[in-house]
């Protein structure tokens, strides 16, 4: 059997460490390599490089069949002992309840959070994976009040991005548009104008655009576009048939 309860115990002051493994060997290992790289549980690390490796002993108090009973057995030995005398963070095993974090790690824990993207970002997921997110999110309902958080996390964030905004509202007055005051590359510019060349509008279009331009200078402009066409037209056929 490999799963129970551990002690790590600093033979010095007789202080130690209470916790609970699936596989001792593994959590052993685990711990040392915590230890070499400063990362292990704060008061025991802080022992460690105090006291020594040479001065901790890594013992099994209990072994432990059923795993789902892995957490009430270190809860029993946490209590059995002062808390005082433990390296523990945590009263209350398998949990961070009533542990507070130092200014220094709430600064640490800020500044390496500060810049993250997201683990997709510039990623593409493939054609398979895109297959089985689709599948398991198929017949899903989010329930109101998951709705309802999201449009809280969502509103304000989105405010004048055309992408999230319905209708005109982005062309309202007093709203900041997201591309303001950012310049457009040369070859960007270059490759809107010759897509745009050719396309003409509609009235509605062009007012949904917020155009400035009054309704009757619109169908002016439109009725004299297809005026010219139809010259272009007819100035073609005279040319090939007389």
């Amino acid at each position: 059997m490999s799963s129970g309860i551990y002690q790590i115990l600093n033979t010095v002051n007789d202080i130690r460490y209470i916790g609970s493994a699936e596989n001792f060997k593994y959590r052993w290992a685990v711990h040392r390599s915590d230890f070499k790289r400063g990362k292990n549980s704060a008061h025991l690390q802080n022992a460690y490089n105090k006291y020594g490796e040479e001065n901790f002993v890594f013992s099994v108090i209990e072994y432990v069949e059923n795993k789902e009973d892995l957490v009430p057995r270190e809860q029993h030995y946490i209590d059995l002992y002062d808390f005082g005398r433990l390296y523990n963070i945590n009263p209350i095993a398998g949990s961070r309840l009533g542990s507070k974090a130092t200014e220094e790690t709430r600064k640490k824990m800020s500044k390496a959070k500060k810049g993250w993207v997201g683990y997709w970002l510039g990623k593409k997921r493939s054609p398979e994976t895109i297959k089985k997110i689709s599948i398991a999110n198929k017949g899903k309902k989010r329930s109101e009040e998951t709705k309802k958080k999201i449009g809280q996390a969502v509103r304000g964030k989105t405010k004048g991005h055309p992408q999230y905004n319905t209708g005109r509202t982005h062309f309202k007055k007093g709203h900041t548009t997201w591309n303001k005051d950012k310049k457009m590359p040369e070859e960007t510019r270059r490759k809107c104008s010759d897509v745009s060349k050719g396309k003409h509008y509609s009235p509605e279009t062009e007012f949904k655009k917020g155009h400035k331009r009054t309704r009757e200078s619109i169908e002016k402009g439109i009725r004299t576009r297809q005026v010219n066409k139809f010259l272009r037209e007819y100035i073609e056929w005279v040319n090939k048939n007389v």
